[in-house]
């Protein structure tokens, strides 16, 4: 089993690898899967308007952060992380970060140098688009949509938690 990390997920250290037996991905990459040749990408960073975020990813993964926020107490530290991430999801709720000329276009480029299915999530909205002959797929947010992806005989859908199919 593969794990891409996604925003804060840099922060489980080695407990997907020693405890779960996973095989944890820090960066994009490619992999074979039934005979398809797929894309991972989280999508972070990629959306043309999303300038915050840009500014915010190295601290986000900076060592030093992420040291420092370790020592916390978890009653400060729990609260802080989950009022920063509803209010970043407030405010960019309603924003258009121009996924098209971001995540996208970083598909299409993808596909055209032969990738088959570029998978994504970051901007937590499901999506199933044909891209000249491949597939990028948003995964969209398990919380909200309980959305995620089957693969079966090289043929990749989206499907959701708990519907009639799954």
């Amino acid at each position: 089993m593969k794990f891409l990390v996604g925003n804060h997920d840099c922060w489980i250290k080695d407990f997907f690898s020693e405890e779960l037996g996973m095989e944890v991905h820090m960066t994009p990459f490619e992999a074979n899967i039934q005979g398809r040749r797929v894309y991972l990408h989280h999508g972070d960073g990629l959306a043309k308007n999303d300038l915050g975020y840009r500014l915010i990813k190295p601290l986000l993964r900076n060592r030093l952060a992420i040291w420092l926020y370790r020592w916390l107490h978890p009653d400060i530290g729990v609260p802080l992380a989950r009022g920063s991430s509803r209010t970043s999801r407030s405010y960019t709720a309603q924003k258009d970060y121009g996924e098209e000329e971001g995540l996208r276009r970083f598909a299409r480029e993808r596909i055209q140098e032969g990738m088959d299915i570029v998978v994504m999530g970051h901007r937590h909205q499901p999506s199933f688009v044909p891209i000249n002959g491949g597939v990028y797929v948003n995964l969209g947010d398990w919380v909200s949509f309980n959305t995620y992806a089957i693969m079966e005989a090289g043929t990749i859908r989206l499907a959701t938690w708990g519907a009639t199919r799954d």
